[in-house]
This record gives structure tokens, C-alpha cells and sequence, in this order.
């Protein structure tokens, strides 16, 4: 069961990378960080929600006793 998960999650983890050729402009432009932060964190709860999901949408309701939900912030 353990390494069923452990496979799982191993296969959900993803990489999105990008090459800037023409980043001049982009040190010109003013950003607002408190956004930006916030952004990235709901985009990380999302991430976190589907993960979970992947793992449970495998298990059985009837075997399923307590769920607990903890979240985790980082800043």
C-alpha cells in the first residue's frame, strides 16, 4: 500500500521551466510582491488539494475510518 502511494507520488511530481531570452523589459516593470505571494500560494494549495485527491481517488470509501485536513503555510 505504502509503496503504491510512494509511486504515486513520485509520478505527480512535475517541473515547469521556462527560458527568459529578453528579460531588460522585465526589470522595468513594477510588481506588486503581497500579490505575487498570495498567488503563489493559492497556486499551491491547489497543487496540494490534486495531489491528494490522485492518492484517495485509489482507495476504497469503506476503508477510509478519519480524514483529517492540516494545512501547511510557508512564507
Amino acid at each position: 500500500m505504502l509503496g503504491k502511494q510512494r509511486s504515486q507520488m513520485n509520478q505527480s511530481v512535475c517541473y515547469d521551466i521556462s527560458q527568459i531570452t529578453d528579460w531588460h523589459h522585465l526589470m522595468e516593470i513594477e510588481t506588486d510582491n503581497e500579490e505575487i505571494s498570495i498567488g503563489i500560494r493559492e497556486q499551491e494549495q491547489d497543487t496540494r488539494q490534486i495531489l491528494l485527491r490522485s492518492l484517495v481517488s485509489t482507495i476504497l470509501i469503506e476503508a477510509i475510518l478519519e480524514a483529517r485536513i492540516y494545512a501547511l503555510v510557508f512564507f
